[in-house]
């Protein structure tokens, strides 16, 4: 092997190990709300979340979601624009052991809708915006507020087993080639 291929294959040798054992993201933040609840997790618009109540009010979710018939490998859409109900959304389907699809509400509704009936979510999550009444007819959906989160109580859902790395975690939507909406899922 040249020299000059050498020293780029060794400089670029970054990989290490995980501090500590293999744990997904939920257990992970479940780890940090035990040994640091206070910690600020979050910060939206000046105001602050920590891991106790980010984890707490993931966990109500999550409860919601599985009482409501969401299964670990199903799809849960995610209307939802940038807030603490979109990271609170996010953990509570993966503490479900369920896999998120992000909707971006600036697209089309009929974009929407062509996604929405490709990938069949189980139920779609959103903030209860009236405008979306028609692209969610005949869905199973659940308006989310982190603030009513908080004062539910702190549940403990019968979640499905630990997560394995060949479980789907999210299916995104590309343009597609032929201008269709197509899903990657990772």
């Amino acid at each position: 092997m040249d020299e000059p291929l050498s020293f780029l294959l060794a400089s670029n040798q970054t990989a290490h190990a995980w501090p500590g054992p293999a744990l997904s993201i939920p257990a992970r933040i479940a780890q940090q709300a035990a040994h640091q609840p206070d910690a600020v997790a979050l910060t939206f618009e000046g105001q602050d979340l920590t891991y106790a109540q980010l984890n707490h009010r993931a966990q109500a979710l999550a409860a919601q979601l599985i009482q409501g018939g969401v299964q670990r490998g199903d799809l849960v859409g995610l209307m939802l624009e940038r807030s603490f109900e979109l990271v609170i959304a996010l953990l509570a389907v993966l503490k479900a052991g369920a896999a998120y699809v992000p909707l971006d509400l600036s697209l089309p509704q009929a974009r929407l809708r062509a996604m929405l009936d490709d990938c069949q979510p189980a139920l779609v999550l959103h903030h209860g915006q009236a405008d979306l009444a028609d692209t969610l007819a005949g869905r199973r959906h659940l308006a989310i507020d982190h603030q009513q989160l908080a004062s539910q109580p702190a549940l403990q859902p019968a979640l499905p087993d630990a997560p394995q790395a060949s479980d789907l975690i999210y299916a995104i939507y590309t343009s597609g080639s032929t201008g269709m909406p197509k899903a990657a899922l990772n």
